[in-house]
Formats: structure tokens, C-alpha cells, sequence
């Protein structure tokens, strides 16, 4: 809560030790005021960003669609000993916004696309996904690569971690083909992007770091 976060402090004995890591905190690092002799360590995988909350229903603090905590926690949880649900019974590393990632969330809750059937990548054209972006993390520039089997109307929409769009790359119908689409990021702020794409009814999406 405000002003701070965190407080982390230690009025006697030998000093507190706080140990933060794949964890969303207002602020980040400078959201945690730390007392006295207290020790901080803030790890890997940290997150300054709006949640973005799915903020109704039932469950008012799952994850809404372009959550940046989606996908955000360790590739390797066992050392967090997850149980192996979350707490509606989802299965705890779930690829729920299809991306074709299966990497545990932050929070309580896994996402889960309800709204969505499962759909196929564009094409197998990497054996993956048809669908590429690189070099990510990228710096001034990232291309978009992918390949059409059919004429389709293509959308491709880059969003900043509030959900705001930022930029749109295509949004027209094109032939059947190999396309290459090119994002300038050199007047993007630093930090976590997320991409959609969407060719007719087939939708793939992901994050892209600008350094």
C-alpha cells in the first residue's frame, strides 16, 4: 500500500532477509523500503507493470488477455513446489493463451482463455509455430515473419504492458504466402511488449523485450 509497496524492516536481532523473484511490485525495486539492517534481494524475474486483472466476476484478480504475468514465472518451477492446480483447478503450467509457451503465471491464477477454442498456429513452417519474431530481445528493430497457406485477412497489433495498442503492423486481407513485416522500435520506451496476430479465425500472440 502506499507510499510503499513493501516495507521491509528489522528492529532487533540479526537483520531480516527479504527475497523477491517473478513477482509483480508497483515501483519494482525502489517500491520497497527497506529499514535498518534489513537485507533485499530482488531476483530474477521481476515485474514493475499493471497486472491488468480480469477486475469482474467470480474471480476479479485472474488474468485478463494481455497480462503481462502471463507466462512470467520461472521455466523451471519446481523449486517454487507448486501444487499441481491452481486455485479454480486449472492445471498450473497451462498454455492458456495458446502462444504455444506452457510457463507458469504469476499469481493465483493460470490464465485461461474460456472465450477461445483451441486453435493451430498459422502453419508448421518451423516445426513450432508458423509465426517468428526476431531478434527478441531486439533494440532498434524486430521483424515479423510468417507464412499464409490461404489468403487471409492478417492483424497484427503490438500492445504495451497497460494494454494500450502502440502500433499496427498489418491489418488487410493478403494472398497465401511467406511475408516478413518490419516494427521500427527505435521511438519505443525500453521495457515488455505484447504482439497479437491474427489470420482469419487463427490467433497467435506473445511478448517482445525492447532493450
Amino acid at each position: 500500500n502506499p507510499p510503499e509497496e513493501i516495507v521491509h524492516f528489522s528492529t532487533s536481532g540479526s537483520p531480516s532477509q527479504l527475497g523477491i523473484y517473478y513477482s509483480d511490485v508497483m515501483g519494482g525495486q525502489e517500491g520497497i523500503d527497506v529499514h535498518g539492517p534489513g537485507l533485499l534481494d530482488w531476483g530474477a524475474g521481476c515485474l514493475d507493470a499493471d497486472p491488468l486483472f480480469a477486475g469482474s466476476g467470480t474471480d476479479p484478480f485472474s488474468l485478463a488477455f494481455h497480462s503481462p504475468c502471463i507466462d512470467a514465472g520461472p521455466r523451471n518451477p519446481d523449486w517454487l513446489d507448486l501444487p499441481p492446480y491452481d486455485i479454480k483447478g486449472n492445471e498450473r503450467i497451462l498454455d492458456g493463451d495458446q502462444n504455444s509457451l506452457a510457463i507458469v503465471d504469476m499469481g493465483a491464477y493460470e490464465f485461461e482463455n474460456i472465450a477461445a477454442e483451441p486453435k493451430h498456429m498459422i502453419v508448421e513452417a518451423d516445426r513450432e509455430s508458423g509465426f517468428s519474431v526476431y531478434p527478441n530481445p531486439c533494440r532498434d528493430v524486430a521483424f515479423f515473419s510468417y507464412t499464409l497457406p490461404a489468403e487471409s485477412t492478417i492483424s497484427i497489433v503490438i500492445y504495451n504492458q497497460l494494454g494500450e495498442q502502440v502500433a499496427v503492423l498489418a491489418d488487410a486481407g493478403q494472398k497465401a504466402g511467406n511475408y516478413l513485416v518490419r516494427w521500427n522500435t527505435s521511438d519505443a520506451e525500453p521495457g515488455m511488449y505484447l504482439y497479437r496476430i491474427q489470420a482469419g479465425e487463427i490467433i497467435a500472440s506473445g511478448k517482445l523485450i525492447k532493450q
